[in-house]
């Protein structure tokens, strides 16, 4: 009898190779204490899905795809940082629980040299932890005070912006020492997410007034609510967005954005701010009360071990060459599903994927 392990691999390689080209939207459910992934292209709720409470996850507010192809949620209940393969399930405690002063973990950032940022929301910091989850430091240096940041991210110009929910703006950081430079954007009510849009500006969700604004992305001047509901028209335009938490765009420049007082996320065109639908429904996905929200645009190629853009017999010859590792295997041995392990569940994905191309 095949084991449980294989048959979810294969089932797995299935759905990855039926969605390889597609969109990912990843949710973090603040109440269902889960995080629910979803096709883009169809909307239906994917296997690879994190479970509710699973590792311990506790009010979850984050989820970052690690360049070791596993998944790093901030656990604000718990106080820590939960690391999940890309099959959704748990691996480990990357960063244990109030190490460096952690406290409620709302964003999760990784450097280009493997480093990972973390918002501290509770003491307004952002700490920085190195690749094997060790504490460096402090990464923000001080300046205009920090108050309460919810999300954190890069920007075009390698630099950091910060949402501050008490600063009611984003605050902009030096990308590589973390010094002050400025109070970017202004004008947002107890913002909780941004995202710089196809067109270069700064989209920032407002939780207190369930819109979103608009600011110039080069100078942070306020352009003005790009989705909001017009008080002077009978219909919503928003489509029912209340508490808007975090946004991110796909690859077609649609706007996503979590609609946190009705536990769904409603999607709008990216350029006009026009609502399109309620991509996700009020619970679909046992989806409760959602805050992160990130979109996996150009995942990677699963089998795809050489980095060559295609899933070929060099790929398979290193995969069975490590075969039988069972522990410590990385993604370029040929752990493709990330259990640190090198077996058949391993190869099944592989062979799955073999011959494909990688977009």
């Amino acid at each position: 009898m095949k084991s449980k392990k294989f048959l979810r691999a294969a089932f797995l390689a299935a759905t990855l190779a039926a969605s390889a080209s597609a969109d990912t939207l990843l949710v973090t459910g603040w109440l269902s204490q889960n995080v629910p992934m979803y096709d883009l292209d169809t909307g239906q709720v994917l296997p690879t899905s994190i479970a509710a409470s699973a590792g311990g996850l506790s009010l979850p507010h984050a989820i970052v795809l690690g360049p070791d192809n596993l998944f790093y949620v901030g656990s604000v209940g718990t106080n820590n940082v939960l690391r999940f393969d890309r099959g959704g399930n748990f691996v480990d405690e990357f960063i244990p629980a109030a190490l460096g002063g952690l406290s409620a973990p709302t964003s999760l950032l990784f450097r280009d040299n493997g480093n990972l940022l973390v918002a501290s929301f509770n003491n307004s910091l952002v700490l920085e932890y190195d690749p094997d989850g060790n504490f460096i430091g402090r990464f923000d240096q001080r300046g205009r005070g920090l108050l309460g940041p919810e999300f954190i991210t890069f920007g075009p110009d390698g630099n950091l912006y910060v949402v501050g929910q008490a600063n009611n703006g984003v605050l902009r950081y030096n990308g590589r020492t973390g010094t002050f430079i400025d109070f970017f954007a202004a004008g947002a009510n107890a913002p909780h997410g941004c995202a710089f849009g196809p067109d270069g500006n700064l989209y920032v969700a407002s939780f207190g007034r369930g819109r979103v604004v608009k600011f110039d992305g080069t100078t942070g001047a306020r352009i003005g609510p790009f989705i909001r509901d017009d008080p002077n028209t009978p219909e919503d335009e928003t489509g029912g967005l209340s508490s808007a938490h975090n946004l991110d765009f796909d690859s077609a420049g649609n706007l996503y954005v979590a609609s946190f007082g009705t536990s769904s996320v409603m999607r709008y065109d990216g350029v006009t701010g026009a609502f399109i639908d309620e991509f996700v429904p009020p619970g679909f996905g046992d989806l409760n009360s959602p805050t992160g929200l990130v979109i996996l645009r150009d995942p990677p190629c699963i089998g795809d071990i050489t980095g060559d853009g295609q899933v070929d017999i060099v790929d398979l010859s290193v995969q069975l060459a490590h075969f039988g590792f069972d522990s410590g295997a990385t993604f370029e041995e040929g752990d493709l599903d990330g259990d640190g392990d090198i077996d058949l569940a391993d190869l099944s994905l592989m062979l799955s994927l073999f011959g494909s191309t990688c977009d």
